[in-house]
């Protein structure tokens, strides 16, 4: 048996409005819309980076890449490197600009995010990934 609802009245066009506004805040996209401007540190052995990048609306990124290194003999150099990038769902690829960079003029590393980190893959001359996590902090506590 089939039953027939019969609407007696339409919704106000303030309540069809009120309603699409929530749907579109509740969509999954507006939902993983992340910004990830701000300061990122690693720290190795003899090593420690910091990210300091900006995203823009349309998930653009650029920053520098400064780090520190102590060679064996107790040596400290520094260097940055100023990159630019993508983000997007939770994938992040940057584009490192300058021969400070592994002695490159250029290098390209992706990775993702999440949260308060950032891990960037790289392939090392071995031919073995290895990953780099960089946690959100401030600028202060890269020493």
């Amino acid at each position: 048996m089939t039953q027939i609802v019969q609407i007696d009245r339409v919704p106000a066009p303030a309540t069809i409005a009120l309603l699409l506004i929530v749907a579109l805040a509740l969509h999954p996209r507006a939902l993983a819309s992340e910004r990830i401007s701000g300061t990122y540190i690693a720290h190795g052995d003899q090593a420690a980076t910091m990210l300091q990048l900006t995203q823009t609306d349309n998930g653009q990124v650029s920053g520098l890449s400064s780090t520190i290194t102590v060679d064996k003999e107790g040596k400290i150099s520094a260097s940055d490197v100023p990159f630019t990038g993508v983000f997007d769902g939770g994938q992040i690829a940057l584009s490192f600009h300058g021969a400070g960079f592994s002695g490159l003029s250029t290098a390209n590393l992706a990775g993702t995010v999440r949260g308060n980190t950032i891990t960037i893959q790289s392939i090392g001359g071995n031919g073995i990934v290895s990953s780099t996590i960089f946690t959100r902090a401030s600028a202060d506590s890269f020493k």
